[in-house]
Parts: C-alpha cells; structure tokens; sequence
C-alpha cells in the first residue's frame, strides 16, 4: 500500500489486511529503527537508506505492507491510493501539517510522482491504483477487494495534473 501522505494508506491498509487475514505491517518504525540516516531540517522528515532495506527487509506473502515507499520492495502487488488534490489539501489540513508540507505533498500528488514511479518501474507486478477522493475506507477496500479478487481487471492510471494548482486559502 503506497501514496502520498493523506490518502488513507494506513485505514485503507489495516482494513484490507483483516479483510484478506492477513498480517498488517507499518513500514515506517521499521525503518526508522534500522535504516535511519538523517535528519531533513527542510523537509522535516528522516531520510532512510531504501536501497538497503529494500535488499534486507523480506516480507511473508500474507501481509500489507504500509508505507509511500512500500512499492521498492519485492511484493506481488502495488496498491496505489490517490486522492484530488483539493481534498488532499483538506485532509492534510486536519492533520495540523504546516503548509510548506502541504504544498510539497499536492505537487507530488497532482505529478503523479508515485504513481509514475510504481507503473514505470521495471518490476513487473500487479499494480492497482484507486481514487479515495470523498469515499470512505470500506468502499475502497471494497475496489481493491475486486481488483485483486479478478486477476484480468485492469486498474485505471490516474491523472490529477489538471487539478493543480490548488488554492490553500480558506482550507
């Protein structure tokens, strides 16, 4: 389970682990405990070595695996959680996030950064990409439910390019 910040990987994740009974897996203490390097003061965040858990971190078949850079490791699948940008906005707002931190992520969204690098990557796995925009969590876990369930549906490549830029006053 991959995306920007704010799409509902985490819910949609948990959800979808207990759906399938399987084991849920939050990526990211993982790698903080591990493969932490340092600390961004501008971007506000830790910088990881991903190469390196990506080779040394292995996984059961029987988990979801939680994290926007979940979809670097050897899984059989990527689900790819987008969201509109203004809605993403909102969302992100609620959260307290700081508005340099908000713009960052509605650029990557709006971009498609990691979307793109998902469906243009050279490992050849499932990918499903799913829309959360003003949907609940069990309704998409429902899609990605019937996505998985079918292996001959193929999943849309979204695009919220024409969506930017998205206009933060008053959210």
């Amino acid at each position: 389970m991959t995306g920007t910040p704010g799409t509902g990987k985490t819910t949609v994740a948990r959800l979808l682990a207990g759906e399938l009974h399987y084991n849920y897996v939050d990526l990211n203490p993982l790698l903080l405990k591990d493969y932490k390097l340092d600390y961004d003061d501008e971007q506000e965040t830790w910088e990881v070595d991903a190469g390196l858990a990506s080779r040394n971190l292995k996984f059961s078949d029987d988990c979801v695996i939680d994290g926007h850079i979940s979809h670097i490791f050897d899984v059989d699948a990527v689900v790819v959680l987008r969201c509109a940008p203004g809605e993403l906005a909102a969302r992100l707002t609620g959260k307290g996030w700081k508005l340099s931190k908000i713009e960052e992520n509605l650029e990557a969204e709006g971009l498609n950064v990691i979307s793109d690098e998902v469906w243009d990557s050279p490992e050849k796995r499932r990918v499903v990409e799913v829309d959360t925009t003003r949907r609940t969590p069990d309704e998409v876990v429902e899609e990605i439910l019937g996505y998985l369930r079918d292996p001959g549906r193929k999943s849309p490549r979204l695009d919220f390019v024409e969506e930017l830029p998205v206009n933060l006053k008053g959210i």
